[in-house]
């Protein structure tokens, strides 16, 4: 069976890093796969081709360039002749939707991977093309009911699937712990550690804030951030503002998250808004105490093992962030906490449902 993806780029990101999971694990189970990006360029590519997976590229930047990167995927659905093809992201499933209006594809599968992908006019068009699916999935069950609320899929040609986490990269060990604490002298200071874009959804400045309330009571704790976006300067602006530059450290984007996990005491997320919560689940396989808002797929990752807080809600995270720094770990929910990733959300398992998927 061959199976294209289409993505709308392969920029650092959940779903981006979902994708690149999905199309290696299916090329080892002996799928053909090829890759198309509307968007040139992006720091994942690399990761593909290292996987001898191939990437096309549609070159799209502007309405402007639509028609150009409309020629270059039919041109590639013609060479390869997917017998699958998938999309994520709202705007490569919008793009294939129409494409798939003028040359019929076998079978077309569009995965949405938040709550709000776009804007209001731009969600619309889910409903407008929905019949040009044959099957649309989101990847929190929280969004799919929402979707189907507001009539952008129909329950009869839909389906939630969730994102899968590798629970043999995110586990707790020691052995890299000394490398990545010579990298980065952390002394005895309590960890907590948040990872994502430097964008709008994540809400950073909510984290700050409440970072600085736990400055206040307690100087012997460092927070980390790991991720790279368009807010990186004016975060950095906003820690120096706020006194607290010694106690925070911007890492950028980084390849050993699961190693960086492993060194943290406490994984925090400050999202306004979420799709499945990937990194959530990430954290939760490594046995780390998780303090997060609770927005989109957040709880259904979570099942109950990490402190939700009200979104938005500054007073309430540097609470739980404090109360977290004078608490011992329970280690029992924390393994409790793994095996709910491994039983419900391991890659190999929603692996196998996509392949029952793609075969029906």
């Amino acid at each position: 069976m061959k199976i294209l993806y289409v993505t709308t780029g392969l920029r650092v990101g959940g779903a981006e890093t979902q994708l690149l999971q999905l199309a290696t694990r299916m090329q080892i189970r002996g799928f053909k796969v090829h890759v198309v990006s509307m968007e040139a360029g992006g720091e994942l590519k690399n990761s593909f081709l290292k996987e001898s997976i191939p990437v096309s590229e549609l070159n799209i930047s502007g309405l402007g360039s639509l028609l150009s990167g409309y020629l270059i995927l039919k041109s590639v659905i013609k060479d390869f002749k997917p017998d699958v093809v998938h999309s994520h992201m709202i705007h490569a499933n919008i793009f294939s939707r129409l494409f798939n209006l003028f040359n019929r594809v076998p079978k077309l599968i569009c995965t949405a991977h938040n709550i709000r992908e776009g804007s209001r006019y731009l969600m619309e068009c889910y409903r407008i093309t929905d019949k040009l699916a044959n099957i649309s999935t989101n990847v929190s069950e929280e969004a799919y009911e929402y979707y189907l609320e507001k009539g952008y899929f129909k329950r009869d040609r839909s389906l939630f699937i969730p994102n899968g986490i590798d629970t043999e990269i995110f586990k707790p060990r020691t052995e890299h712990i000394a490398v990545v604490g010579e990298e980065m002298p952390l002394g005895t200071n309590y960890i907590f550690l948040a990872v994502g874009r430097l964008e709008q959804q994540k809400n950073y400045p909510l984290l700050l804030a409440a970072f600085r309330s736990v400055v206040d009571v307690h100087s012997d704790v460092l927070l980390l951030i790991v991720g790279q976006g368009t807010l990186d300067k004016e975060l950095r602006e906003l820690v120096s503002a706020l006194g607290i530059a010694a106690h925070v450290k911007f890492l950028g984007r980084r390849d050993d998250v699961s190693s960086i996990l492993n060194i943290s005491d406490t994984f925090v997320l400050s999202s306004d808004y979420e799709g499945f919560g990937l990194v959530v689940g990430e954290a939760m396989a490594t046995e780390v105490p998780i303090i997060a808002t609770d927005c989109g797929g957040v709880k259904e990752v979570a099942g109950g093992f990490a402190t939700l807080i009200d979104v938005g809600n500054v007073e309430a995270l540097s609470k739980a962030m404090v109360h977290n720094k004078i608490s011992s770990r329970n280690f029992a929910k924390l393994k409790a906490g793994r095996n709910h990733i491994v039983t419900k959300f391991s890659i190999e398992n929603v692996v196998e449902r996509w392949i029952k998927i793609y075969s029906q």
